[in-house]
């Protein structure tokens, strides 16, 4: 039987990563997708996740896209690394300021729970996937490149309140995904039950690199809890 699957997330169901040798960011030639496709023969998946995206983005894409065709059996729901970021070019300029996050929590909730409403509201199975871990002292790293460290660090008192942060958007999917009775691909737990889950992240701390990518589609592919 053919699945048709419509995919709303981020850079990483887009499969992005960052390229050591580049210095930027490319696309992988085989995403997870990809690779469960390959796997999935019966599987057709119509991909919306885009770099860059916040839950508010995508509700609004949603909406677009399924007014105009909605022949879907499944959407897989994959946000909230973005959503959870700072301005931290702003943070640097003014550490005594206060700083929210892109999309503030409680917005996250509703973007999310809204977009579950939308997929039901057309006969189509949500499915959600949480945040997979991030290496926070790496993306500090990263990010604070040509900006003053210690002005970041005045506002954020420890970098580890990072990789918090984002840990609070991943638990909001969980506390969503139960609250409305959806399924959840938890690649966060099966991340951190690794003994090093930073083999999987990119030198950036935050993308998946491709042993990731393999890593997710093994864990999509091969656990009946999480199979579509």
């Amino acid at each position: 039987m053919n699945k048709r699957i419509t995919v709303w997330g981020d850079s990483l169901l887009k499969g992005v990563v960052y390229d050591d040798d580049t210095r930027r960011y490319r696309f992988l030639r085989n995403t997870c997708l990809d690779l469960i496709a390959d796997v999935r023969h019966e599987i057709t998946f119509t991909n919306f996740s885009q770099y860059g995206q916040t839950s508010d983005r995508a509700l609004a894409k949603m909406r677009q896209a399924l007014k105009e065709n909605h022949d879907f059996d499944f959407a897989i729901i994959e946000l909230g690394g973005n959503d959870c970021d700072f301005d931290w070019k702003e943070v640097a300029a003014h550490p005594t300021a206060p700083h929210l996050p892109h999309i503030a929590l409680s917005d996250f909730h509703d973007n999310i729970v809204a977009m579950v409403n939308e997929c039901r509201s057309y006969g189509i199975t949500p499915v959600m996937v949480n945040l997979p871990p991030i290496n926070a002292e790496r993306y500090f790293n990263f990010f604070s490149v040509g900006l003053e460290k210690q002005q970041i660090l005045l506002w954020l008192l420890d970098v580890n309140n990072i990789y918090h942060t984002q840990e609070m958007y991943s638990l909001e999917i969980d506390n969503v995904a139960r609250d409305s009775n959806v399924r959840l691909i938890n690649i966060r737990t099966v991340l951190l039950s690794e003994k090093n889950y930073n083999n999987y992240l990119c030198s950036d701390g935050i993308h998946l690199n491709e042993k990731g990518h393999n890593h997710l589609k093994d864990i999509i592919t091969s656990s009946p809890k999480y199979a579509i």
